[in-house]
């Protein structure tokens, strides 16, 4: 009962503070590039186009959530305030499910203050109000983790088919939702039963159906790649696929030469640090910090605090042996070899983590130091609520140049937008211009850092730009005046942009 009540009263606080807590601006920045090409792949779905970026095939990530935003675009329309309701409406679910993930580990109390903690905490309020995946898919990476311990509490192939379903549908938001399958079967396996002992057994009875249903699930998805892709290598996107990514020197080219398992490994050092420091986020005032830094010293408390994290997860995967203790230390291991990383990619662990720690602090004392352990815990879990309040209050968000540049596009495309007949457009960086300019822009930076002025000038030939918008206020813009003013002459100024026109 007092479970249930909990999650009422958690619920019933976050939707009544949502509405306060959604923001009505558009967030255009480093962080939300994805963001913008979400909202222009909706586009292409609502249009008819399917699902495609610029008039390609887009294979760089499932559609899942490009698909979802599309639901919301048709019925609601594409304002800034309706796609982060969307978002931050997958937050309170994260939270909820978060609080029913911890309550038969801690406790309904220590759950709750878990969960408040962080729906409170500023960055996480932050990550619900950009149109970006990553609050969904933590979303259903926790649902995952909960249908697996359903399924996993009483053997039963219908169990075994939902959960693949639930996986795989998950995967198409989130890929890193398919870490729950080698996670769900290194549980099982250390749970096996006597007449399981042998592998084969093992397979047949408690991992084929449950594998074989989540490749029936993506499968499709798969085929779709390899049937309808880009021409490589991409010029209007930093990946060319997340595969690309991971396993060639060029991200963007699929048929540059292949990264030696031994560079892959070797991530792992530069990782470490701002993989630790970013899981603490409890003593963490900017978890969104940019990993290459590298005039910032360490922070030798989140170090600490993180390590303490990892190695209490680490015992309880000893000890316990479940699927969300393993989910967590593969994540960790997937971030150490990603090719990109960044403190966002972390939401999952920074939301599992605390509940692990506590719930391994209570074990580690539940003989002789049990009320001694619960007082340590709840001291913890108050702590991590205050730090959230105290940061809310602050409003401890890298907010200022995020609204400056959001001003900046707003203001800029309001000149421009009458300006703009048929033309093909382009700009230093198109993915949020798309946004703001309601059409397709196509980007110039990422050819000028690939190859230079005769790259630019193939970008502009190849997709038949006229003309080229690039704003005062906007660093990636400045940059290129120089060089589209040596190859189309004096710009047109339109306000505080500069127009280049195809002579």
């Amino acid at each position: 009962m007092l479970a249930w009540t909990g999650l009422g009263v958690l619920v019933f606080g976050m939707l009544a503070a949502l509405p306060f807590l959604v923001e009505h601006g558009y967030e255009a920045s480093d962080e939300t590039n994805d963001a913008s090409i979400y909202v222009a792949t909706a586009r292409a779905l609502l249009a008819g186009d399917g699902y495609s970026y610029l008039g390609e095939p887009f294979i760089v990530r499932p559609p899942g959530f490009a698909v979802m935003l599309a639901g919301v675009m048709r019925v609601f329309g594409d304002s800034a305030f309706v796609m982060n309701l969307f978002v931050s409406s997958w937050g309170v679910l994260a939270c909820a499910l978060l609080y029913v993930f911890g309550v038969k580990r801690i406790g309904a109390p220590l759950a709750f203050l878990c969960s408040a903690a962080l729906f409170l905490h500023p960055e996480f309020r932050r990550m619900s109000n950009q149109v970006m995946s990553d609050v969904p898919g933590l979303a259903l990476v926790l649902a995952c983790l909960l249908v697996e311990r359903w399924a996993s509490s009483r053997r039963s192939w219908r169990r075994d088919l939902v959960l693949a379903v639930v996986i795989g549908a998950s995967g198409y938001v989130r890929t890193l939702a398919l870490l729950v399958i080698p996670a769900t079967l290194l549980g099982r396996w250390f749970a096996r039963a006597e007449g399981e002992r042998l592998i084969g057994a093992f397979l047949r009875t408690r991992a084929v159906l449950l594998v074989a249903g989540v490749v029936v699930c993506v499968a499709p998805w798969s085929v779709r790649c390899m049937l309808r892709h880009p021409v490589p290598p991409v010029d209007q996107t930093f990946l060319y696929s997340y595969g690309t990514g991971m396993w060639h020197e060029r991200p963007y080219d699929p048929e540059s030469p292949v990264v030696s398992p031994a560079r892959v490994l070797g991530r792992a050092a530069e990782r470490v640090e701002p993989l630790v420091t970013s899981l603490p986020w409890v003593v963490n005032a900017r978890p969104e910090a940019s990993d290459d830094a590298a005039d910032e010293s360490t922070d030798w408390v989140a170090v600490a605090f993180g390590a303490l994290l990892l190695a209490s997860t680490a015992w309880l995967c000893v000890e316990r042996r479940r699927a969300g203790e393993f989910f967590a230390l593969l994540t960790v291991l997937l971030l150490l070899v990603y090719f990109a990383f960044r403190p966002r990619l972390v939401l999952p662990l920074q939301a599992l983590l605390p509940v692990l720690f506590i719930e391994a602090g209570l074990a580690m004392t539940q003989r002789a130091w049990s009320r001694a352990g619960r007082g340590v815990a709840v001291v913890f879990s108050a702590l991590i609520v205050a730090r959230g309040v105290h940061g809310f209050a602050a409003g401890v968000r890298d907010g200022g140049s995020n609204t400056l540049r959001g001003a900046s596009y707003t203001a800029a495309a309001s000149v421009l937008r009458p300006r703009l007949g048929e033309e093909r457009v382009a700009s230093a960086i198109g993915w949020h211009w798309s946004v703001y300019l309601d059409r397709p822009v196509w980007s110039l930076a990422l050819a000028a850092r690939r190859g230079g002025a005769s790259a630019v000038q193939a970008v502009l030939a190849r997709h038949r730009i006229d003309t080229v918008v690039l704003a005062d206020a906007l660093p990636e813009d400045r940059a290129l005046v120089p060089l589209l003013t040596r190859l189309w002459g004096e710009p047109d100024r339109v306000g505080d942009v500069s127009v280049f026109r195809r002579r």
